[in-house]
């Protein structure tokens, strides 16, 4: 039998590939025998990781860099929450070992609808010493984050709308999981990296939002971000997992949804609006990422 092997580049770099049109959220539910030796190999990867094990026990690391590893175990019932960009790996310590995943990238928050969150929460926690955060079956005070783990593994993707519970119950995650941050740091896994991009990436963000009706460039982002165009396409790379220019459009693309729903504006003045240099390439991008032209979401 074929072992399955998780798939990365020189730099253990494991590339996440989402449907199209759909939402930008992985699940998986690996059983650790269909792997060599029971492993999931060392990898990276900008999207948040949560796990919870349904079966058997694991052994797990987490680190950054050359900073000394943080060692876990978990056993049934255990969670853990991975940070973007942290190196990960597991094996397990019995057959039979299983273990649901699930996870989301930083740029699902840097949208219109969470506001100023990715800038407020989010960028800050990419850019901490938090490598991941523990949770305990035995532990009251995970039960929280446990109980809505094991909902979100529960959702049923042949309902007619499994989109707005997952959307609810990452809400919920984060919330939940920002609160242990700030109240239960015994649990937290920290290492310690260096923070100095973390303002300029927020001032990147911060002046997309206030010009992206105008014409932008990426050298006014890299400016705004006081790197070079190189330093800023990495920049968001490692970040929101898009370009800078991808990120553009993804955001005015968003504000356009909202005006469509909630204006009576033509396509015309919504596409001004929004910084699109025509209707039709308005158009283009809309159905890219809805599957339907603009005019079909309007009430």
């Amino acid at each position: 039998m074929t072992q399955k092997q998780i798939t990365v580049e020189k730099n253990l770099l494991q590339t996440v590939h989402y449907p199209e049109a759909q939402q930008p959220i992985l699940r998986m539910e690996n059983a650790l025998d269909d792997f060599e030796g029971g492993r999931l190999v060392t990898h990276w990867h900008p999207e948040f990781l949560f796990s919870l094990l349904i079966q058997g026990e694991l052994a797990s690391r987490l680190h950054r860099g050359k900073e000394p590893a943080v060692h876990y175990r978990m056993v049934v019932g255990d969670g853990i929450f991975v940070n973007s960009n942290v190196l990960h790996s597991c094996v397990q310590q019995v057959p039979g070992t299983v273990v649901f995943t699930f996870g989301m990238p930083p740029g699902l928050f840097a949208t219109p609808l969470f506001g100023t969150l990715f800038q407020r929460k989010v960028l800050p926690l990419i850019h901490s010493g938090v490598l991941g955060i523990y949770l305990s079956h035995e532990r009251q005070e995970d039960q929280t984050l446990l109980k809505l783990f094991q909902a979100f593994r529960n959702v049923p993707t042949e309902s007619s709308v499994p989109e707005l519970r997952t959307v609810e119950l990452v809400c919920q995650i984060w919330d939940a999981l920002f609160t242990k941050l700030e109240q239960d740091k015994d649990q937290v896994l920290y290492q310690s990296i260096h923070i100095a991009q973390l303002g300029r990436v927020q001032g990147m963000i911060d002046f997309i939002r206030e010009h992206y009706q105008e014409k932008i460039t990426v050298d006014q982002i890299a400016y705004a971000g006081q790197m070079s165009r190189r330093e800023c396409f990495r920049s968001f790379r490692a970040v929101l997992d898009q370009s800078p220019m991808e990120f553009v459009t993804q955001f005015r693309v968003q504000k356009a949804a909202y005006l469509l729903s909630t204006t009576e504006l033509s396509l015309s003045e919504i596409s001004n609006s929004c910084g699109f240099e025509s209707v039709s390439y308005f158009t283009k991008q809309f159905r890219k990422r809805y599957t339907v032209p603009p005019r079909q979401i309007r009430p």
